[in-house]
């Protein structure tokens, strides 16, 4: 029986590295796992949306990463998995509440002092810069007997770095399992169909050469003329952002479309928010990961390219045609929705088949 460690960005507010690190729970085998390690500086937001695994013990730290137990997770696991994620990059590489590379050089440098085997699994990196944040990110690759990858861009950025070009491994959300609960079928329940998803990040002003009031009326404009052409309600989604933050945008809408919002009371799990958006017609996101939930929920979506994570993860199910770049959000998509493509069942079964392979891997192969 092994004994796990998995490092990543487990704060439990972000919903894309929740999906990410619940997938990789449920793939894990269980049978050949005496216990898992996780850090967050949140612990009780993340039990929340793990709870079911009860092999799991969520370690209170102050960072993501270190905390007063920090030591003895390393010494006493078998394997620590990195990742999955964008944990890869040199902004506020000093901060330690920000930067992962920061927090994870002193980790793989104590895991060598215990002999501890590091795996690093499913990583997205971007915007590395600078010969400091390029020097500690070789070395924590350097430090890992796997590594695997996200995505082309960041093949080529730690190929760059001279490690040996790593393969490129679904991101585990393509694994996500769907639960219709009862609180979804109370939020479905409430919501007049046919309707639309429309979730976007409260702040795109860093991503595109716009104010944040200039992108949000021209989304709000393309999402309206979608839902008018295609007779759907609206559902804005964002597990990330303030309530007071939909509010305001749900006023830009025209009086004329029916927009609704989840309360805020309600935090879905990542199994959960799949269930809402296969219920839903069209999703229209920014957040990749909502992108990859739509996907799995076989819902027709349109990805709002705010970073190259976002083309890269569309090209790589095949739906490069049905994005919208932050410069060309007036583009004319095609009409009507029917005509959106899903992913083929059989490439997202063998993405599954892949995925629980690789994650059956890093703690088999320890």
């Amino acid at each position: 029986m092994k004994n796990v460690a998995i490092f990543g960005s487990w704060w439990g507010g972000n919903i894309g590295d929740v999906s990410i690190l619940y997938s990789m729970l449920f793939n894990l085998p269980t049978n050949k796992v005496d216990r898992v390690i996780v850090h967050s500086k949140n612990p009780n937001l993340l039990k929340h949306h793990i709870e079911e695994y009860d092999f799991v013990e969520i370690r209170d730290s102050i960072t993501n990463y270190w905390g007063r137990q920090t030591i003895d997770t390393i010494s006493s696991s078998d394997v620590i998995i990195i990742g999955g994620g964008g944990l890869i990059f040199s902004k506020n590489i000093y901060d330690p509440f920000y930067s992962h590379i920061f927090n994870l050089y002193p980790v793989s440098k104590i895991s060598g002092m215990f002999d501890t085997d590091i795996k690093i699994y499913s990583i997205g990196a971007s915007h590395l810069e600078g010969k400091f944040s390029k020097v500690i990110t070789k070395s924590i690759l350097s430090s890992a007997s796997s590594i695997t990858v996200r995505d082309q861009h960041t093949r080529e950025i730690v190929s760059q770095l001279g490690i040996q070009t790593p393969r490129i491994t679904p991101d585990p959300a393509f694994s996500l399992p769907i639960y219709r609960s009862e609180t979804i079928e109370n939020i479905v329940k409430n919501i007049e169909e046919p309707f639309m998803v429309f979730s976007i990040h409260n702040d795109l002003t860093k991503y595109s050469n716009f104010s944040n009031k200039q992108v949000a009326k021209k989304l709000i404009a393309k999402v309206s003329n979608m839902a008018k052409e295609n007779d759907l309600n609206i559902l804005l989604y964002n597990n990330y952002v303030e309530d007071e933050w939909l509010q305001s945008l749900k006023k830009e809408f025209s009086t004329d479309l029916q927009v609704y919002t989840i309360p805020r009371d309600i935090t879905l799990k990542p199994p959960e928010i799949v269930a809402l958006l296969s219920t839903a017609s069209l999703v229209v996101a920014s957040q990749m990961h909502v992108n990859i939930m739509s996907i799995v929920a076989k819902t027709p979506n349109i990805a709002i390219e705010y970073d190259t994570k976002v083309r890269s993860m569309m090209k790589y199910v095949g739906l490069t045609d049905q994005i919208i770049g932050l410069e060309n959000i007036e583009a004319k998509f095609q009409e009507p929705i029917l005509n959106y493509r899903r992913i083929d069942d059989g490439k997202l079964n063998r993405m599954r088949g892949t995925i629980e392979t690789d994650i059956q891997k890093l703690v088999l192969d320890c």
